[in-house]
């Protein structure tokens, strides 16, 4: 059965909130969709069949500070449906916004934040090439996150990969502004 990307849309939040019922996955309120929506709609995507059910989506946004060399996409919310796990939705989701984002903005990574206690997307990301970057502490209220990086085209020595000394663990996260 053919499946195709398309941009997100707001009617997309309706058709999505299935797949969001997973221990693993977090949630987040209407508003912070449709803040995504509104500033970031070319890095918000639905995987859909050709029926029109969605298998899955993915928010990110462009952030970080180019002079710095650390301007990156970074992916908020990847998710799949169950039914379609094990099937490269997540893989041709990321693609799509490495290649397509990565390129247009010349970003020099892809990020993204796990449960360290989730080790079936975090060999999923590790599959996609992604590497532990960092540990958050607590970031997912009582429980750690890693902090998962995938150097992009703007980067060929994967400098953005390697972690500087003593930073490999964090206490608190501070987020770029939106």
């Amino acid at each position: 059965m053919v499946s195709f990307h398309r941009r997100m849309n707001a009617d997309d939040l309706f058709s999505v909130t299935h797949i969001q019922n997973d221990p693993f996955t977090v949630t987040f309120n209407p508003r912070f969709y449709n803040t995504y929506l509104s500033r970031f709609a070319e890095q918000c995507y639905v995987y859909s069949s050709a029926t029109g059910g969605s298998k899955g989506y993915m928010i990110a946004k462009d952030e970080g500070y180019a002079e710095k060399g650390e301007y990156h996409v970074h992916i908020s919310a990847v998710t799949v449906a169950p039914e379609y796990r094990r099937q490269g939705v997540s893989r041709s989701l990321i693609d799509r916004l490495e290649n397509d984002i990565g390129r247009a903005f010349n970003c020099t990574f892809c990020d993204l934040f796990v449960k360290a206690t989730n080790s079936t997307a975090i060999s999923v990301y590790q599959n996609l090439n992604y590497v532990v970057y960092r540990t958050i502490k607590k970031y997912y209220d009582k429980e750690d996150g890693l902090d998962m990086r995938h150097s992009l085209f703007a980067d060929p020595t994967c400098a953005s990969e390697r972690t500087p000394k003593g930073q490999a663990v964090i206490n608190k996260w501070v987020d770029y502004p939106l």
